[in-house]
């Protein structure tokens, strides 16, 4: 009988031991899973330009609880429909105050790439707040066509912490689609008082409230008439709605 009461408590002890493991092992999965890597993104991530066109796109790194010291990516584009202009320095890794190194900053319009890397110095912290680290100009060289924005790593290393130990990072790619426009879109109309006589050189601005952009009318000091035109297709298209 002592015997088997012996045999009972060992195995109740046990399965208390694979209890708590089995809670402590639920414990650490459930930490590991709930940090979010960082996130190092072209944004927009998508946006539709006209031949001829100069627009910009940042390179925005988002730490996600990770303390960053150093970022560096390469940015590969098709050379045949953008010419890369200028490469901003943004504040991601100088957004405290602190000094910071240029390691790369070269823009390559034969090989369709721009690369760059940078980090912090005469400090032994990192950020762990997201901003902007690059902003890329480019201008449409094409009449049409669409051209990635793919990041790719350079050297192995996306983003690194202050021990210079690289931190594993998403990446989230962009694209640019250059279209040509189709006829011009013209708002108009002539401006009156509550009463009915004319409002001259009125103030009218417009609102796309789909995308948010606001534009203001031209007008004449001399005149209640407004205009204004719009590009079919990149201002706005069908279906989206101008207050």
């Amino acid at each position: 009988m002592k015997r088997v009461l012996t045999t009972a408590i060992g195995t109740g002890i046990i399965a208390l031991f694979i209890f708590i493991f089995a809670q402590i092992g639920f414990a650490v999965s459930t930490a590991i899973e709930s940090q979010a890597s960082p996130v190092v993104s072209v944004e927009p991530s998508c946006q539709k330009v006209a031949s001829g066109e100069i627009f910009t796109v940042n390179i925005t790194v988002y730490p996600e609880g990770s303390e960053v010291y150093g970022a560096s990516y390469t940015l590969y584009f098709n050379n045949t429909l953008l010419n890369a202009t200028g490469l901003t320095q943004g504040t991601f890794l100088s957004q405290d105050g602190a000094e910071t190194y240029l390691w790369i900053d070269e823009i390559n319009n034969t090989l369709g790439k721009v690369e760059y890397a940078e980090s912090r110095k005469k400090t032994t912290s990192g950020v762990n707040t997201s901003g902007v680290l690059t902003t890329i100009t480019f201008q449409a060289i094409a009449e049409r066509g669409l051209s990635g924005l793919h990041l790719s790593d350079l050297e192995g290393v996306i983003l690194s912490d202050p021990e210079g130990v690289s931190i594993p990072a998403n990446v989230k790619n962009g694209s640019v689609e250059i279209i040509q426009p189709s006829s011009p879109f013209l708002v108009y109309g002539y401006v009156f008082y509550e009463n009915g006589s004319k409002c001259s050189n009125p103030r009218v601005n417009i609102t796309n409230l789909n995308t948010s952009e606001e534009w203001q009318a031209e007008t004449s000091p001399t005149s209640n008439y407004y205009q204004l035109v719009l590009r079919h297709g990149i201002d706005i298209v069908t279906g989206e709605t101008l207050q």
